[in-house]
């Protein structure tokens, strides 16, 4: 699992000042380095026992990284790991699945992934009892076939799906399950908002039909106090097009991080942190380009085949 926060940078300025104290050879946090860290990093991303490489490749610029985790870890407490007002980013396969917490055990969900089986493992591991919404971004399997085996044993308010113009035996499937269990289901409109207490989640697109279902993705802006996550589902260059430049804080890249989005669109979103979920596959997911343009407008960017389940609180 790897946790990214949002650096404030004075408050990270104190942390490294006092950590210093605590070292007999305080030149390992020398200004330097000190300087180095609040320059290059607006986020601090790390997994348990295994500080993540941003930027500082020499051994006293990891020291002085391990020394500003202190800071973040006083943050989340021992053993949180579902933020009160933010997103997880689940290691979940080749595909999508996104938990979404609003705090105080409100929860929705963006796909389920590929995989029905490890998609319930999940959400065992983070205490998830309900759904009040879930998400279906668009047809394809790798973000609907999770979503089968919840219905029945995850209870689901209600559920937006925009599955008028495509189908797959996946998307049909669920969709009957769903009308067995008697749940709301709804193509929800550009505008349309969910308020889950911590986060609200808005719905941006799609803005018309379109011939893949790829671009007719579900596009949500999940907004929390103080930050805010553009979710894509697996938009294309034409529906990007049609969208035009979105900005937030964190971005989950579409399509598994595939040659199919527009790289100036990417660039355009600004996002400080970018998260690719992707899983072992033969399609070349995710391509360097996508992640050399993201890395080269300021991003850090995070997979979640490498650094599992990524956590990211908005509020």
């Amino acid at each position: 699992m790897t946790v990214a926060f949002r650096i404030d940078r004075r408050a990270l300025r104190r942390s490294l000042d006092r950590a210093a104290a605590t070292f007999d050879d305080a030149a390992v946090l020398q200004a330097e380095v000190r300087e180095r860290l609040l320059e290059r990093l607006s986020y601090v991303a790390f997994t348990p026992a295994k500080v993540l490489d941003l930027g500082c490749r020499t051994g006293r610029g990891a020291l002085a990284l391990a020394a500003s985790l202190v800071l973040v870890a006083g943050l989340i407490g021992p053993g949180s790991e579902v933020p009160q007002g933010g997103v997880v980013v689940l290691d979940i396969g080749q595909g999508d699945s996104i938990l979404v917490s609003g705090g105080n055990g409100r929860f929705a969900l963006v796909d389920g992934g590929p995989d029905q089986v490890r998609l319930l493992e999940k959400l065992g591991e983070y205490g998830v009892r309900r759904f009040e919404l879930v998400v279906l971004s668009h047809v394809h399997a790798d973000h609907a076939t999770g979503l089968i085996g919840l219905v029945g044993r995850v209870p689901v308010g209600r559920v937006w799906a925009a599955t008028d113009h495509h189908e797959t035996p996946a998307s049909v499937e669920l969709l009957a399950r769903l009308s067995a269990g008697r749940v709301l289901v709804e193509k929800p409109a550009p505008g349309q908002r969910w308020d889950l207490g911590g986060v609200t989640l808005t719905v941006l697109g799609p803005l018309r039909r379109y011939a893949s279902p790829n671009d007719e993705s579900i596009v949500v802006m999940v907004s929390g106090r103080s930050m805010a996550m553009l979710l894509t589902g697996d938009i294309e260059t034409i529906a990007q097009g049609d969208l035009g430049p979105l900005q937030a804080d964190v971005l989950k890249v579409p399509h598994q991080g595939a040659a199919t989005s527009d790289a100036d669109w990417l660039r355009e979103v600004g996002a400080e942190l970018a998260v690719i979920s992707v899983g072992p596959n033969d399609f070349g997911h995710p391509v360097d380009w996508v992640i050399e343009t993201l890395e080269e407008s300021g991003a850090v960017v995070k997979r979640t085949d490498r650094d599992g389940d990524v956590v990211v609180p908005l509020s």
